[in-house]
């Protein structure tokens, strides 16, 4: 075991003089397209019954948009701050009462803080790297029930850990294709109300509570992100 570690180390310090080069570049600018597998909205995370907790609706196939700086801090190391802006919804029955049809969604305004080791076979061409990381997440809960919505009553800052293995392909000296998936699980509570206590649904009316209904955004699954990167 000693050997194999002694190893492992003297192959790390050859190889980190062979990483492939930004040509003397400390900074990449990014913009990048994503699709995120998988959110879940619990519908009823204070509920005194386990059940109704882990009571929750999916969504599937959504689509962010993100920026990321990043700066080299030596040659194997890069240190990089994200932003993204999410916005997903999908049809359900999600009221105690099957006859209603909403659409529940969310907005979500992840910030990720991350660094990133780029791996000793890249190239002068193909940098590959993997990296981890925390974030910080603001978002909201949205629902258009008839001709009412939700409003925004309060929201907590949630946290969360992620990992991330990526590529970039160096086009030209400056700019670069790259590729990634991200694995990330955070999750934050969230209050509203309906903006009336009236509803309209399909021409007749019906009321509505006017009490906080509190709810859980939990982004889950795996995000494969392309995009570009401009290095300078």
């Amino acid at each position: 075991m000693n050997i194999l570690k002694t190893y492992f180390l003297v192959f790390l310090l050859i190889s980190s003089e062979t990483f492939g080069q930004y040509d003397g570049n400390k900074f990449a600018f990014s913009t990048s397209f994503s699709f995120n597998t998988t959110a879940k909205i619990f519908l009823s995370p204070d509920a005194p019954n386990v059940l109704d907790q882990n009571n929750f609706f999916g969504i599937e196939d959504i689509h962010s948009y993100s920026v990321e700086l990043r700066y080299r801090l030596s040659e194997p190391i890069i240190l990089g701050m994200s932003f993204e802006y999410m916005k997903a919804s999908e049809k359900g029955r999600n009221l105690p009462s099957r006859l209603f049809v909403v659409r529940d969604g969310y907005e979500l305004y992840p910030l990720e803080f991350s660094a990133y080791y780029f791996l000793p076979f890249s190239t002068e061409d193909f940098k590959f790297y993997m990296g981890g990381g925390f974030g910080i997440y603001f978002g909201k809960r949205t629902r258009e029930f008839g001709d009412i919505k939700f409003d925004d009553v309060d929201s907590d800052t949630g946290f969360g850990i992620h990992v991330n293995v990526g590529m970039d392909y160096l086009i030209f000296d400056n700019l670069s294709a790259r590729g990634e998936v991200r694995f990330r699980d955070p999750d934050f509570k969230v209050v509203n109300k309906y903006s009336s206590d009236r509803v309209n649904y399909e021409g007749s009316f019906y009321n509505v509570t006017q009490e906080n209904i509190a709810s859980k955004i939990n982004l889950d699954g795996i995000t494969f992100r392309i995009g570009a990167a401009f290095h300078f």
